[in-house]
């Protein structure tokens, strides 16, 4: 048995074809004119496999398809192909882009063809003829970030075939990258959400909290890209190309392998290409490095000529520092000469500050522990150095004297990027078995710390204490001046576990701090819905954090829904004088239930 299917309307054409081969069915399908996708599903019977076909057959008509006799899908692909006109990859993907919006399937990418004066910004200290030649050989087609970044098109040898030229990646901060060796495979990558701009891909738009799950995560980045998998069904269905398979890892080998691959085909001819207009960055690190191996040898020379002379410390301080130069000749420095040379200065000088701490960078465990300590004795600001030993020791498991460490940083209000010492805290008292909750909270007891409060509403949310959770969110946002969309940020992960009654205080808090209408309408809006949950009965301040809402953005719909909710809310609990000046507002100002608000007006007008 074998049957062929058409689907034809005015945005899509596609085949589907099924074949049963003795306890198996064979169904091809995809774009006509591609080559499609194939899948194979095995039976117990051969009677079981024509039994399903013939139900996935009939299934199939329902939904439109027509059967055909069309040459172009028998399956001989031979004969397929001479009649097939090849698929314009790029066409289709601006046709997606057009009907579903850019960077909402991918992370910063979007169409943008309109870039005729892009390499005015690009190209300098070189004639316009080279200007003009050099912007000829490319079609700028596509935004890649929010700063600048842009897609192009390279011509090279003349062909000017937009499906088959390598794609190049203009990066914002000055950089220029091969991203794929056509549409075809850049549409692969962007089959994994992120951004590909200079062939490096991580997971998420930001960073995930360690109480919140990749499922929950993934979530809230589809609220950013909500035809993310949309254009992974189109792609497969309609061009044929399989997305990406561990979409949702921060590394991808099939990614990677594209980008790899479009390297190694084009970058050499590239850069043969560039340095037409340009010199050869490869040509002046070599002179550079000639430069530097010359004054190393000199500076080296000249001090080994004063030490044998008169040993000081400062002279084998400076050839330490000199051995660094090094580094932009061969790359590598000779840290084992180095650490000699510290040696014998700490030996000369024993306080001496950028001897110690140099030395205790280069030495290991637990000589690098006697020289901080060391440190600690000499230098007018110890703390500086808490850090560096706490983390020595939690390295090589000493969890007690990390934690000792540690927590003797933050109370000299050292916190680590981002609080990150309060976390390593938690993390240490794990490994001890002991609270890390209790240890955090009696270290700020009498002093205030933001990333302490931070790290605490973190745990709290974790353990689902949502009242403690809320108690030291609040902390933080009083005793920090992040942005203002972080604490909506906060807010939500409270909203989508329905912690209402403990949000609202936080959002109450954030409305002044939102400097866009826009940021405040909503928090306006979710104050509002807080209300409505908490005490469903008390409509009256609900309505009123809604109608602020509404005076700051007139054209919100979800708005629109509540102001009427709250109306028919009214109604129902037979608040009638309420219920008729708010559904007269509704009915006057926007269309959302305009005809069941007049019938509810009308009802109680009648009564």
């Amino acid at each position: 048995m074998k049957k062929q299917l058409e689907y034809k309307d005015e945005t899509s054409q596609k085949f589907w074809t099924i074949q049963v081969v003795e306890k198996k069915f064979i169904v091809v399908y995809g774009k006509i004119g591609t080559e499609g996708q194939s899948k194979t599903k095995t039976f117990e019977s051969t009677e079981v496999a024509l039994k399903e076909a013939n139900k996935i057959v009939a299934n199939k008509i329902k939904k439109g398809y027509k059967e055909t006799k069309d040459k172009n899908f028998t399956g001989n692909k031979e004969d397929e192909n001479a009649n097939k006109e090849p698929v314009n990859y790029y066409k289709e993907l601006k046709k997606f882009d057009k009907q579903y919006g850019g960077e909402s399937y991918a992370q910063s990418f979007w169409i943008e063809e309109d870039e005729d004066d892009f390499f005015e910004t690009w190209l300098y200290d070189i004639s316009d003829e080279q200007k003009k030649e050099y912007a000829q050989s490319f079609q700028v087609f596509a935004g890649a970030d929010g700063t600048g970044a842009r897609y192009a098109f390279w011509f090279s040898n003349g062909n000017k075939d937009v499906n088959q030229a390598p794609i190049i990646c203009f990066g914002s901060e000055g950089q220029i990258d091969i991203i794929a060796c056509d549409i075809k495979d850049l549409i692969k990558i962007l089959s994994f959400g992120q951004e590909p701009n200079d062939g490096s891909f991580y997971f998420g738009m930001y960073d995930i909290d360690d109480f919140e799950t990749k499922k929950e995560f993934f979530e809230d980045t589809l609220e950013y890209r909500p035809n993310f998998l949309t254009f992974r069904k189109w792609m497969k269905e309609d061009l044929g190309i399989t997305p990406v398979k561990k979409w949702k890892i921060e590394d991808n080998k099939e990614v990677n392998k594209l980008v790899k691959k479009a390297v190694k085909k084009y970058k050499k001819p590239f850069d043969k290409w560039q340095y037409q207009f340009y010199p050869n960055p490869e040509d002046e690190k070599e002179e550079y490095a000639s430069e530097q191996k010359e004054k190393y040898e000199k500076t080296k020379a000249q001090l080994l000529d004063e030490i044998s002379k008169t040993p000081t410390a400062k002279g084998y301080y400076q050839l330490s520092e000199n051995e660094k130069l090094t580094y932009d000749i061969t790359e590598s420095i000779n840290h084992k000469l180095r650490k000699e040379y510290l040696k014998k200065a700490a030996e000369l000088d024993p306080k001496n500050l950028n001897v110690l701490k140099d030395l205790a960078e280069l030495q290991t465990y637990p000589k690098n522990i006697e020289t901080f300590k060391k440190l600690l004795e000499v230098h007018d600001a110890p703390e500086e150095f808490y850090s560096d030993i706490a983390s020595i020791y939690k390295d090589n498991e000493n969890y007690k004297d990390a934690l000792d460490y540690y927590l003797k940083s933050i109370q000299a209000e050292k916190n680590g990027w981002d609080g990150c010492y309060h976390d390593y805290v938690i993390d240490i008292c794990q490994q001890l078995k002991i609270n890390g909750i209790e240890v955090l909270e009696k270290t700020i007891k009498d002093k205030p710390n933001s990333s302490a409060y931070k790290a605490l509403y973190k745990q709290y949310f974790k353990k689902k204490d949502y009242q403690k959770a809320a108690e030291y969110a609040e902390k933080y946002i009083d005793h920090t001046d992040i942005q203002a969309h972080n604490y909506m940020d906060i807010a939500n992960k409270f909203l989508k576990k329905k912690a209402y009654k403990e949000v609202l205080p936080i959002l109450e808090k954030t409305v002044p701090r939102h400097s866009w209408d826009d940021r405040k309408m909503r928090t306006l809006n979710n104050i509002g819905l807080c209300h409505f949950r908490i005490t469903p009965q008390d409509i009256d301040k609900a309505l009123e954090a809604f109608m602020k809402a509404y005076k700051l953005v007139k054209n919100e719909p979800a708005l629109h829904q509540n102001l009427y909710l709250c109306g028919k809310s009214f109604y129902d609990n037979r608040q009638h004088k309420k219920a008729i000046k708010v559904l007269e507002f509704c009915v006057a100002n926007f269309e959302y239930e305009k005809e069941n608000s007049s019938k509810m007006i009308q009802e109680i007008k009648n009564k």
